[in-house]
């Protein structure tokens, strides 16, 4: 949340684990390409956690206008994916 965001805000994604694990999440294009880091392969605690993501790539670079997918991945096992838009008028 927000969704759409303005990379000037960023936005806040948050997840909920039902045991400490080691977290990645990762932003792709919807090419697939891999374009943001917002974490990797950090320890998070068991309860709702949040992570911040400023909108910018692995290159600190501001994203252009459009949808992203943000993929969770728990313990290199799990994955979830949702739908991140950036919209910067």
């Amino acid at each position: 949340y927000p969704n759409p965001f303005s990379p000037i805000e960023g936005t806040t994604i948050r997840y909920i684990l039902n045991k400490p694990a080691d977290v990645s999440i990762y932003v792709y294009d919807i090419s697939g390409d891999l374009v943001g880091r917002v974490i990797e392969n950090q320890r998070r605690e068991t309860g709702t956690n949040k992570e911040r993501w400023d909108g910018k790539s692995v290159y600190g670079q501001t994203l252009p206008n459009g949808v992203y997918l943000c993929e969770i991945v728990i313990d290199d096992e799990t994955k979830k994916y949702i739908k991140i838009v950036v919209y910067e008028k």
